[in-house]
């Protein structure tokens, strides 16, 4: 089922495409894509981001379906992704699985890596410099709403400096949110502890309003070995439930 890219998901990609690129001085890195590489980006009606390679003759082929990729470990094997189908995700390495309650759309991997991509567009970062395959920072689901809210991104990402922390990594998240251009952020609460499948995150919520839109977004993470593991979700007062049902979903894998 395809779905609409609402402006309240779009926030959320915005807010995911903010610690891969910034987070910053804390380690998140972008790495040049092949520059001689041009490609094009054209959304189809249902809203979702097609990229095509125009630099081929072959880039006018009607497009080969792609499988779902297995569990895949990072270039220095410290790190093995999880596995996505259109129901469920789980992850030995982060000791997570989840189920999606009725009501809820999980996003295949090559939504995420689209949007991930439209995410960097809206930031007016020079897309063919940003290859998200190549970045340290692991996209692992996102599921949503039909109606785009709310909804919930996990992700994890590479810290250069191990001793980092959960507090000083959202810290250093919320100063570059305050900075954003065209939303207004308010952080009115102090970071605070979380536990999601009984399993112990630091917790940082904000209000935002962009274009007449208000909701809440919660980024909730925890430290593993040298990633930032956690949660980007969005949500307004009147989903709260909801949102809660989707936390609820998630279980230890063990």
């Amino acid at each position: 089922m395809k779905k609409a890219i609402t402006l309240i998901m779009v926030l959320c990609l915005v807010a995911a495409t903010l610690l891969g690129c910034a987070g910053g001085s804390l380690g998140g890195v972008f790495r040049a894509a092949n520059e001689s590489r041009d490609t094009v980006a054209s959304a189809d009606n249902a809203g979702s981001t097609h990229v095509e390679d125009a630099s081929t003759p072959e880039a006018k082929k009607p497009p080969v379906e792609e499988k779902e990729e297995p569990a895949q470990a990072s270039a220095d094997g410290s790190y093995v992704r999880g596995t996505l189908t259109d129901t469920s995700f789980e992850s030995e390495h982060l000791n997570l699985k989840f189920t999606v309650p009725d009501g809820f759309i999980m996003g295949t991997e090559d939504e995420i890596l689209n949007m991930m991509d439209m995410g960097a567009d809206i930031l007016d970062l020079d897309q063919k410099m940003v290859d998200f395959a190549m970045i340290s920072t692991v996209y692992e689901m996102l599921v949503s709403s039909p109606f785009g809210v709310p909804n919930l991104i996990l992700m994890a990402e590479k810290q250069m400096l191990r001793n980092v922390t959960e507090d000083q990594y959202l810290e250093a998240l919320k100063s570059q949110l305050e900075n954003v251009s065209g939303m207004d952020y308010q952080f009115d609460s102090e970071i605070t502890d979380a536990t999601i499948a009984g399993q112990k995150y630091r917790k940082l919520t904000t209000d935002v309003e962009a274009y007449g839109q208000a909701m809440i977004q919660d980024y909730i993470f925890r430290k593993l070995d040298d990633r930032m593991v956690g949660f980007i979700i969005t949500y307004t007062e009147e989903t709260r439930s909801e949102m809660e049902k989707l936390i609820n979903s998630f279980t230890t894998f063990r």
